[in-house]
């Protein structure tokens, strides 16, 4: 799971700060939580379009099923944006590159995109592409976990 606090400062700047945990099995991965805060910028802003930029840090602890750990201090560049082609039909997109600090050449990049139909006014059809690449993962563990989701969400 994750977890995303934002302030907007002015119409264009806002500050915001990050968090996540879970564990993930292919990957070997049995705790993994990450937090880390920055700032953003929105470039354009319509009615129906938004994109936006966000720089900040990234601190991550990995524990692994095979009991070895991983510390990371990374920054993390972003970029976001969400185009609302119709009433029923919106499309999102986000990447986050996270080069680390003490090692530039080891990073993680994480990127995103949903396409959302509106069905009914509280029920959504969405397809989500997930793509997680790290250049220095555990042994036996690929580089690239290319995630590709469908699902139905109901609004309460």
């Amino acid at each position: 799971g994750s977890w995303k606090i934002e302030y907007e400062v002015g119409k264009r700047f806002s500050v915001y700060n990050a968090s996540g945990a879970g564990y993930d099995e292919i990957r070997q991965i049995d705790v993994q939580f990450d937090v880390g805060p920055g700032v953003g910028y929105k470039w354009i802003t319509r009615t129906n379009f938004v994109l936006a930029t966000e720089l900040g840090g990234n601190y991550q602890e990995q524990f692994f099923s095979d009991n070895t750990h991983k510390q990371r201090y990374s920054l993390r560049v972003g970029e976001e944006s969400w185009w609302q082609i119709s009433s029923k039909l919106r499309l999102d997109e986000k990447i986050e590159i996270f080069p680390e600090i003490t090692r530039l050449s080891d990073f993680r990049v994480r990127a995103e995109s949903n396409l959302n139909y509106a069905l009914r006014n509280n029920l959504t059809l969405k397809l989500t592409v997930i793509d997680l690449y790290e250049s220095d993962p555990p042994a036996a563990v690929s580089n690239n976990d290319l995630q590709i989701r469908s699902s139905l969400s109901v609004k309460f």
